[in-house]
């Protein structure tokens, strides 16, 4: 079972099972997990925000490369429709 991070969430499905007017109470678990698992998550989320900007660097120069390519290319058409 997996534990939302949102508080609201968690009241959501509290809110799924313990309806007003029911006859019965109804008694939600919510499982903890050790800290250290909380933190082995958090790291891995965090090394993958961290990457990110290499991968767009990455990939901006990608792009640069192609643009460079389409203005060699028009500048290319255009000499030859002039002449």
């Amino acid at each position: 079972m997996e534990i939302p991070w949102n508080p609201n969430c968690l009241e959501q499905r509290n809110g799924r099972l313990d309806r007003h007017g029911q006859s019965r109470d109804v008694d939600v678990y919510h499982f903890v997990v050790i800290a250290q698992q909380v933190e082995e998550a958090m790291l891995g989320r965090r090394r993958r925000l961290q990457a990110i900007p290499a991968e767009v660097e990455q990939e901006k120069e990608v792009l640069i490369l192609i643009a460079m390519f389409y203005i060699m290319i028009f500048k290319i058409d255009h000499q030859e429709e002039k002449t």
